[in-house]
């Protein structure tokens, strides 16, 4: 019987991964996520969000009159929430009814003095306006409105269950699909339906140039677009609030126990490693967002794509903004990454084998007026490797963007290149 690690382990650049093991580890974690956060979205919403909504649109209009009020709790867990409750009667043709309520959403709060401002406003034995529902003349309320309950709360559990339904969805379309798989699909179809843009490679071995080509410069040939254009953004975000929210919600519940004198120790000294998770991303989402938000986008333009080994090139570099630089430097890179298959389990080493320094400006400061901007040329080294892809191997061309700024959050920035092979040998004109 084969054993599945729901692990992953790294020694240095290696890593060592069970892909079938973490998927079903994902799969269990998607699955919960959509039960339990649909469970959840569906009492909200139907309890207090669909109530809330009728009662304000469908609900008939009435005369009651009050014949009591009080102040409900509740105890769960050892805190004690309140609601106002009123007693009143009410006539829906020739028929009298006798109900308990308030509002629609019958929400419960820590606030007792609250409670009892709300009930000051109605006198026992006066007349207020009500509104009954005509699907079931027996339910009324006394007051209609929105509450931040009924409308926000629910945006949590949704969260959850978008998350859960996304990550099923990319496992049911990418589970079992190998390399070769797809490219059969591929060959068949003139298009990968992973990336329904892609065009057929020629030579499976050689990555197309399309990124480098598709926009024309302004200055020189083509424009890079960069490697990761926001999505880690994107999704460093979604994680940080849906994490914070609900940490934030227990963190309120604790200190509202302890303002009352029924604060919950075990609950207090558990939540603080949560409270340090969220901290944590806090830092890592504030900081990628000062760096996108604060450093604009560095424009990055060369002169012809595919490169050759042994080819000079032109390269026009702008970094917009008002930014003080300790320094700016732009390498051109390459990596090699080889992944090891061991039955269910695969390793993957990644090795940078060439970085070569192709321009540098030191203590600089730039303004919307005088921005950052060079054209220089560069050479691909001889005898370089070309650009590589495939199911177990890779040879990956970049150029990496760096700047050191003062006051402000290091950046770095990838825009991929492609090498071609040398025609007869011989590096490319």
């Amino acid at each position: 019987m084969p054993r599945f690690r729901f692990f992953s382990k790294k020694r240095g650049e290696h890593r060592t991964t069970s892909e079938v093991g973490a998927r079903a580890a994902l799969g269990v974690s998607f699955a919960v996520l959509v039960v339990v956060g649909g469970y959840i979205l569906a009492q909200v919403v139907g309890r207090v969000t669909i109530s809330e909504w009728r009662a304000n649109h469908e609900f008939a209009a009435a005369e009651a009159v009050v014949l009591d009020k009080q102040v409900i709790a509740s105890t769960e867990e050892g805190y004690t929430k309140y609601r106002p409750e009123l007693k009143f009667r009410y006539s829906v043709g020739e028929k009298e009814h006798t109900v308990l309520g308030y509002d629609a959403a019958g929400v419960y709060t820590t606030d007792r003095e609250d409670c009892e401002e709300l009930l000051a406003e109605f006198e026992v034995g006066e007349k207020y306006p009500c509104w009954y529902d005509p699907q079931n003349a027996g339910r009324a309320v006394l007051v209609r409105g929105y509450s931040w309950a009924a409308w926000v709360v629910p945006l949590l559990p949704a969260a959850f269950v978008a998350v859960g339904f996304g990550g099923l969805t990319y496992l049911f379309l990418t589970w079992g699909k190998s390399a070769e798989h797809r490219a059969l699909i591929q060959q068949a179809t003139n298009l990968d339906i992973f990336d329904p843009h892609a065009p057929r490679r020629r030579d499976p071995a050689l990555p197309p140039t399309d990124d480098g080509t598709n926009s024309p410069g302004t200055t020189l040939k083509f424009r890079i677009p960069p490697s990761a254009p926001g999505w880690d953004l994107m999704f460093l975000s979604a994680v940080c609030v849906g994490w914070n929210t609900l940490v934030g919600w227990f963190l309120y519940r604790v200190l509202v126990g302890h303002l009352g004198s029924r604060g919950d120790y075990v609950l207090t000294i558990g939540i603080v490693p949560f409270v340090g998770v969220g901290g944590y991303l806090l830092y890592r989402a504030g900081k990628q967002l000062l760096i996108a938000g604060g450093v604009s986008p560095t424009v990055v333009e060369i002169s012809s794509n595919p490169l050759y080994p042994g080819g000079n090139y032109e390269l026009f570099v702008r970094q917009p903004g008002r930014l003080s630089f300790s320094r700016f430097t732009v390498a051109l890179a390459c990596d090699e990454e080889a992944t090891f298959r061991q039955g269910t389990n695969s390793r993957t080493h990644c090795e940078r084998v060439v970085e070569n320094e192709i321009f540098r400006r030191d203590a600089f400061v730039t303004d919307r007026q005088d921005p950052l901007s060079a054209r220089f040329t560069f050479r691909v080294p001889d005898g370089a490797m070309h650009s590589f892809q495939s199911e177990h191997n890779a040879v990956k061309w970049k150029l990496v963007v760096r700047g050191v700024l003062n006051h402000w959050p290091d950046f770095e920035r990838s825009y991929s290149l492609v090498v071609y092979p040398g025609r007869n040998g011989a590096p490319h004109a």
